[in-house]
């Protein structure tokens, strides 16, 4: 009887910890280049934005960097372009938002390059701690039933 109690508890442990380690697929979007002056032409991608087609948006934080603006979600892919305004100057905050679903995801842009010249790529991911840190989480977890259930049968047999 002991054992089935045991073996229940070593069961519930191991589903915990499997069930724990879900990923989450996180919006999230890129600039080509991520830095450059007024009149630079910005790539634009991403991805994690769900399966179907949505009217996406996108916006400057604060507002006067994009001009000329061009973005299609498809399939939860998401790309187009941009130009940089006309008198943009400093940092921003480039945000993507599809009204279908409610989703969008930021990412900087700078239209002082270091160095003088334009870079290219730069991705910027949101992280949720919760999402890493749960598999470790749930494996420290598992350990703790194990030694338990090792613990309590090797008592039990002395």
């Amino acid at each position: 009887m002991r054992s089935m109690r045991l073996l229940a508890v070593a069961v519930l442990a191991i589903v915990l910890a499997f069930s724990s380690t879900q990923s989450v697929s996180a919006q999230q979007i890129s600039l080509s280049p991520a830095c450059g002056p007024p009149g630079t032409v910005v790539s634009l991608s991403g991805s994690g934005f769900g399966t179907s087609e949505h009217d996406p948006t996108i916006s400057s934080s604060p507002d006067g960097l994009i001009s000329d603006a061009e973005i299609v979600v498809n399939e939860g892919v998401v790309s187009g372009t941009f130009i940089v305004a006309a008198g943009a100057q400093g940092s921003y905050l480039v945000t993507v938002h599809t009204i279908g679903i409610d989703q969008s995801a930021s990412v900087g842009f700078n239209t002082d390059c270091p160095g003088g010249e334009t870079a290219v790529g730069g991705v910027v991911m949101p992280t949720n701690t919760l999402t890493v840190l749960g598999p470790w989480l749930a494996l420290v977890g598992l350990v703790g039933c194990i030694s338990v259930v090792v613990v309590v049968a090797e008592k039990r047999h002395s």
